[in-house]
């Protein structure tokens, strides 16, 4: 053997290799049994430092080319070899060895960033405590196409502070609501978590996530009835409207035309050979069914428009979100019952306007390009009051009803009641009762009557103490609270 030979005569690295190798003992002593031996203190100078900084700054680890002679190695190796350059020591460690037996290898780096990962998810779980919690999850494919989950949890910290902490991403089986609650619930048990303590779920609006019957959000409420589900406001607004237009065919036809119209006007001054397709698309645009759907979606659109500028807002107002659900809901109600003869004047003048040819309401409606012989025996005005005007309608109020449900509806609008804002106005002792028996496990121990006495002494406490005026949001009143 050739030893090198570093700090204190201590023997560190085998310059030509390591007789008797296949023997544990002899490995443990070349590698130094006490925490504190000079290898050791070697490797935590070196890769372990630069694990913990590239984590802590949420940067890559590896590079396409991590040769000798290349430019740039990565950032691991470059922070590694730059700690080599102050330190003798930690040069010599991160040079010695061959393959994976260095502490620069592929393998060591993942083994110490899961570490990191390991100890990070540690404080979060502590931040925790005994706590209750939310989950935020979602999933998707990767780009292997392997299925899997991320999982995120909202708590409320000892500071007062509502916070986020990603958790961990997940491999799964299948997207199946089983396989995403086996996963899930291993997750949170394997760090300590229980799904009893969850107090609230957020998914995405999928069947497997959000299903009545067999949605994730199901299964867990049946272990845990406590956690409820809410999902994102402005989402579900989204896919209410995208659900309307999926669901009938002349509105997903006039989504579609959207794009390669406007491709073909922007390609219009460069290309000679697009008058064949603008021609072709100007002939649908000039047509009766065009242009009540374009009438129709102009009309529902603005409808929508307040409640969707109010769901993005991010200092959002719960109580008139919900509120501009209602009215939402009543305008669209009201457009249906007396929209439809107004409606049609419109798409009449307009039509008069670009010469487009306007059916008689009391004819056959025969779809374009299809038989007459085969198509069901329907008036036009049937058609386009039936067909089009009242099942747009119809299923865009049908999306809202079923996206905010009453249950949603009824737990947020009880919540806001401990809203500060204009001197806590909308406080109200019997709806913050009524929210209280929606969590039966946590107040079971007081009357109604016992909590509304408390509630009473609770605001006439909060309305004379001066840290409590002028708070914005149920996030500061958490956070003065505390």
């Amino acid at each position: 053997m050739n030893p090198q030979i570093l700090g204190e005569g201590n023997v560190l690295f085998n310059i030509v290799g390591m007789k008797s190798w296949n023997l544990k003992h002899k490995l443990d002593k070349h590698v130094g049994e006490k925490p504190n031996s000079h290898h050791k203190k070697c490797v935590k100078a070196s890769s372990l430092e630069a694990i913990k900084y590239l984590v802590r700054g949420e940067l890559a680890f590896r590079a396409h080319n991590e040769g000798e002679n290349s430019i740039y190695k990565g950032h691991f190796l470059e922070f590694v070899e730059a700690l080599g350059r102050n330190s003798e020591k930690i040069a010599a460690a991160i040079t010695s060895g061959g393959g994976n037996c260095k502490m620069t290898s592929p393998i060591i780096q993942k083994e110490l960033a899961n570490a990191c990962a390991v100890e990070t998810i540690k404080k979060i779980v502590g931040e925790i405590g005994d706590g209750f919690f939310c989950v935020l999850v979602d999933e998707s494919g990767d780009c292997s196409s392997k299925e899997q989950m991320v999982v995120v949890v909202r708590f409320v910290d000892v500071r007062g502070f509502v916070v986020e902490r990603f958790i961990d991403i997940v491999h799964v089986k299948d997207t199946s609501a089983i396989s995403l609650k086996g996963a899930l619930e291993c997750l949170l048990s394997g760090f300590g978590l229980c799904i009893s303590k969850i107090r609230g779920q957020g998914y995405d609006g999928a069947s497997n996530m959000r299903g009545q019957f067999g949605g994730l959000k199901t299964l867990i409420q049946k272990q845990n009835p406590q956690a409820y589900y809410v999902h994102c406001f402005a989402h579900q607004l989204q896919l209410a409207l995208v659900s309307m237009a999926r669901k009938h065919e002349d509105v997903d036809w006039l989504v579609d035309l959207f794009t390669p119209i406007i491709e073909v006007f922007k390609d219009l001054k460069s290309d000679s050979h697009s008058k064949d397709e603008l021609k072709s698309l100007l002939l649908v645009m000039q047509t009766f069914s065009f242009v009540f759907m374009l009438h129709l979606m102009v009309e529902i659109l603005p409808l929508t428009n307040n409640l969707s500028q109010s769901l993005q807002n991010r200092d959002q107002d719960i109580v008139h979100a919900m509120e501009l659900v209602q009215i939402c809901k009543k305008k669209l109600q009201e457009f249906r019952d007396d929209g439809l003869e107004t409606l049609y004047e419109q798409v009449v003048a307009s039509c008069g306007n670009v010469e487009i040819d306007v059916p008689d309401m009391e004819s056959r409606y025969v779809k374009d390009k299809k038989s007459k012989r085969l198509a069901p025996f329907v008036t036009n005005f049937h058609y386009f009051k039936n067909d089009c005007f009242l099942h747009v309608i119809d299923v865009v109020l049908k999306e809202l009803n079923d996206r905010f449900t009453p249950e949603n509806t009824e737990l947020i609008n009880c919540v806001a009641c401990l809203s500060p804002c204009y001197s806590f106005e909308s406080f109200d002792v019997k709806s913050l009762v009524r929210l209280a028996r929606l969590y039966p496990n946590d107040f079971e121990d007081l009357t109604d009557k016992e909590l509304s006495s408390e509630l009473e002494t609770y605001i006439e406490s909060v309305k004379i103490n001066d840290h409590f005026s002028n708070l914005t949001g149920i996030s500061e009143l958490c956070r003065t609270l505390v």
